[in-house]
């Protein structure tokens, strides 16, 4: 009888499991990286870079995978925080790239260029990854969708 009782409690246990749908929550869907071959083991997203006048700082803008396979396809702004930024984009700086269009849950990575003009010592550029709002990963989570390139 408690062997009856168990698989009884066992089952419905496993019926009610594939009634209830995971839910994911992601820190970030999106970040930055140094675009570094050369890098092995853990990578980590970059939110603060130190270049010098003149400089190339080449980047991938990066999707989790988790959220990849979500939301295969998604699109990415990289955004100048000109409030925060004392660097004029177009004169200071350019960038190679500023939408994305991740277009497959395997594409998790672009890249991304900022070259930075020869006199622009003492400036600060700031930018944002944009890609709106999911319920999953909301603004206040995020952590790694903000660079900081602060000029020597």
């Amino acid at each position: 009888m408690k062997k009856i009782l168990f698989l009884l409690a066992f089952a419905i246990g496993f019926i009610s499991c594939n009634d209830e749908k995971h839910v994911w929550s992601f820190e970030d869907m999106f970040y930055f990286l140094h675009n570094d071959p050369s890098q092995e083991g853990w990578v980590e997203p970059v939110t603060k870079i130190t270049v010098g006048p003149g400089a190339q700082v080449d980047l991938l803008v990066t999707r989790n995978a988790f959220a990849a396979k979500a939301h295969p396809k998604q699109t990415v702004k990289v955004v100048v925080e000109e409030n925060l930024s004392t660097a004029n984009p177009g004169g200071d700086f350019i960038l190679s790239e500023q939408a994305f269009n991740f277009k497959n849950k395997d594409a998790l990575q672009l890249p991304l260029r900022v070259n930075i003009s020869g006199g622009t010592s003492g400036k600060k550029i700031v930018l944002r990854l944009d890609y709106g709002y999911y319920d999953e990963c909301s603004p206040e989570s995020r952590k790694g969708d903000k660079l900081i390139i602060k000029i020597k």
